[in-house]
């Protein structure tokens, strides 16, 4: 099997990493793309109050971003993105990321 357990893509699941957080907290998710993508980006919508879903050219992947009530913003995530980029050096670029939310 590959990929990500089924039992870590269910509401129940995701309800459970929502109470872990700290309030104002944040839980980023690399989506690989798959024939359910769209089904898991929604079961994400469903247990969140809000969701910001990033494509990540060249692949077909998404980065979910999401939190219990406000999420951050662009201007948020835009201030945490150099040191994220430097960081990684090179193997992605976040400041590209942001460019591609849907």
């Amino acid at each position: 099997m590959v990929g990500v357990p089924t039992r870590l893509k269910t509401q129940e699941f995701l309800r459970r990493v929502k109470a872990a957080l700290n309030p104002g907290g944040v839980v980023a998710f690399n989506v690989n793309h798959h024939d359910t993508m769209t089904e898991d980006i929604a079961t994400v919508r469903s247990v969140f109050a809000h969701v910001a879903v990033y494509r990540t050219p060249p692949s077909e992947n998404k980065v979910v971003i999401a939190a219990d009530g406000d999420g951050p913003t662009d201007d948020d995530i835009r201030g945490r993105i150099d040191a994220l980029d430097k960081r990684f050096a090179g193997s992605m670029s976040f400041a590209e990321v942001l460019r591609n939310r849907e």
